[in-house]
């Protein structure tokens, strides 16, 4: 969370902080405010789901590379982001990794929109069932695409998806492993 010209901005994770404790919403808020020293606490898993979210990038950055992509890295917090990513795009650049929206909205997929933020992440499973899935349930319940599209909401994420994918039928410890989280996400919307 940060304060900017007296209006906070908000991040996927202070979303999250907020639903496992509102009181850390109000450390957070006094903290941008400049009332209080911003807390300093780590949590292994999610340092760990962090770090994984940022491997996955760079291998997939890397493999854009290899097949021959253009890719522009844009300094998302510095204060041209907005710009240099409109010329980015009007360049005809591939893939705009950090790129920086202040107005309207994209539509695309995970892969497209790699290492961008928006305030709101609407992300549609667009399928009916995981037996539907055209590509399969690896590709349906990637753990790293779920992780980069929930990280890069900054102040909400929205799952559309018909509800039998979380009550998908595995047929194997590898399927369980990669349902897992996505019932999980919705065991903690429920709440």
């Amino acid at each position: 969370m940060r304060s900017i010209n007296k209006n906070f901005i908000f991040s996927a994770t202070d979303l999250n902080n907020h639903l496992n404790c509102k009181h850390l919403t109000t450390l957070d808020r006094e903290a941008a405010e400049g009332i209080k020293k911003r807390p300093n606490y780590t949590n292994h898993t999610t340092e760990v789901l962090r770090q994984k979210g940022k491997e996955f990038e760079a291998a997939h950055l890397e493999t854009l590379r290899q097949a021959g992509f253009t890719i522009i890295t844009i300094a998302k917090d510095g204060p041209d982001a907005y710009l240099n990513t409109i010329a980015a795009m009007e360049a005809g650049a591939d893939v705009i990794y950090q790129g920086r929206l202040e107005e309207g909205f994209l539509v695309g997929t995970v892969d497209k929109f790699q290492g961008q933020e928006a305030a709101v992440v609407i992300y549609s499973m667009a399928t009916s069932s995981p037996e539907d899935a055209p590509r399969g349930m690896d590709f349906l319940y990637n753990p790293n695409r779920l992780n980069v599209s929930v990280s890069r909401a900054r102040a909400m994420f929205i799952m559309v998806a018909n509800p039998a994918i979380f009550s998908p039928e595995c047929k194997s410890p590898q399927q369980i492993r990669l349902a897992n989280p996505f019932c999980e996400f919705q065991e903690r919307m429920a709440l």
